[in-house]
């Protein structure tokens, strides 16, 4: 009788089942052990992208591993709040799962590809965020204000004459670079003063300009 029953092939494949169990168990013990909370990279990544969404800034390296802690605490007080099964028969929680289900069926049934009236409709409601600010390049002549107006005057009325006669204006040595490319107004700003580049914008194209006040 032992052996009719040992040679069943159905006993064989419970007795591989059984094995397979074990041997999948030992594997991922690790990763199925209860008290063992992981944050993966692309859960760091999605708290990273979090931050900055909400601060509009990269967060730093404390301010990361901050928001990583905290994440790891609210996973395990959810655990341990499942575990104890508080998440059953609670009407709160039943009622925010049917809300879930519901938005998710009334997006499957509403959402619809936007015609292009309504896509421009909407571009010129949200029109500011869909906007980037231009940027300038152009070549600076830094002239020294240190004297009296009448050496400034002089200075200019000799960079004048150089440019109608077709040369370039030779300025006075500084730090800062003899061309600017591709700088928005704020960086512009940062660099010369404020307002420094509104003036900039009424400045013709190709063409000599000026002069015009900076902080230096």
């Amino acid at each position: 009788m032992l052996k009719k029953f040992i040679t069943e092939p159905l006993v064989h494949f419970l007795l591989i089942a059984v094995l397979l169990f074990i041997i999948f168990k030992q594997l991922n013990a690790e990763e199925t052990n209860p008290n063992t909370i992981t944050v993966s990279q692309g859960r760091i990544e999605q708290i990273r992208q979090n931050f900055l969404a909400r601060w509009d800034r990269a967060p730093l390296a404390k301010e990361l591993e901050n928001a990583t802690l905290h994440y790891a605490i609210n996973e395990m007080y959810i655990r341990e709040a499942r575990a104890l099964n508080m998440d059953r028969g609670d009407k709160v929680i039943d009622r925010r799962l049917r809300q879930k289900i519901e938005f998710l069926i009334e997006d499957l049934v509403t959402t619809k590809e936007p015609s292009n009236t309504e896509l421009m409709h909407f571009y010129q409601q949200h029109i500011d965020k869909y906007q980037t600010q231009p940027v300038l390049s152009f070549l600076q002549i830094h002239l020294s204000i240190d004297g009296n107006q009448d050496e400034l005057q002089q200075k200019i009325a000799q960079q004048t004459q150089l440019i109608e006669q077709g040369k370039i204006p030779q300025g006075e040595l500084k730090f800062l670079p003899y061309q600017i490319s591709n700088k928005n107004s704020v960086q512009i700003d940062r660099l010369f003063g404020n307002s420094f580049s509104k003036k900039l914008m009424l400045a013709p194209l190709s063409s000599w300009f000026g002069p015009i006040e900076s902080s230096h």
